[in-house]
């Protein structure tokens, strides 16, 4: 699982980098996850990887005081606060802003369950998946299978690929790809529906937006 998550964290962010044609460290502005087990996993990863972190605030606490500007990209971590109430529209607004204006986004499970549930409604523009309350929370491992080649996600990794799910009060939503984004894997467990989305992206404005189907 360590593996994975360092892996596909890594990737997700090369892969803003790559809509921004830049090839140095990034500066990464990670909200924190309220856990400090977790952010220590997602920070050793990221900071393993050579691009310095800051942790920013809880996401519900974002409240467009928070310039973002300074950031190459935003990792969106609802793990352990997903049932927080919602995101002032100052935040959100800071945010949409951010991707248009060219910042990138990494988002996980949470993430898009809070959208489906009707949390964040100025954010709803960003995701690349139809927001949905529609998650799993008893499954144990899933295959991320390619769906669609790119030669930066696709760098070290076989076409298919197995690990355990990690459970944080779920495991995984079930993701359809909004019209215009990109399945980049598939996901056998697919948060309850077999062969849904695994990981998917698009461009939103500047930026660019992408978002794993499982926690991080």
């Amino acid at each position: 699982f360590l593996v994975f998550m360092r892996v596909l964290t890594v990737l997700a962010i090369i892969l803003i980098v790559g809509s921004f044609s830049k090839a140095h460290a990034l500066s990464i502005y990670m909200m924190d996850s309220q856990n400090s087990t977790n952010m220590g996993l997602v920070s050793s990863a990221l900071t393993g990887a050579g691009h310095s972190v800051t942790t920013g605030l809880p996401w519900y606490q974002q409240d467009g005081a928070q310039s973002l500007a300074s950031y190459d990209a935003v990792v969106f971590l609802a793990n352990y606060s997903w049932a927080a109430g919602s995101m002032s529209v100052a935040g959100q607004t800071e945010i949409l802003n951010y991707v248009s204006g060219g910042g990138g986004m990494v988002t996980s499970e949470w993430f898009v369950w809070n959208q489906g549930v009707g949390k964040n409604p100025l954010l709803d523009p960003l995701s690349p998946v139809v927001p949905t309350s529609a998650y799993d929370e008893s499954g144990v491992s899933t295959t991320y299978d390619q769906v669609t080649p790119d030669p930066v996600i696709n760098n070290g990794l076989p076409a298919s690929f197995s690990f355990t799910l990690d459970y944080i009060d779920g495991t995984e939503t079930v993701f359809t790809p909004q019209s215009g984004a990109t399945t980049f894997y598939s996901s056998t467990n697919g948060g309850g529906v077999p062969g849904s989305g695994g990981l998917v992206g698009w461009g939103y404005g500047l930026g660019r937006v992408i978002s794993f189907s499982t926690v991080i």
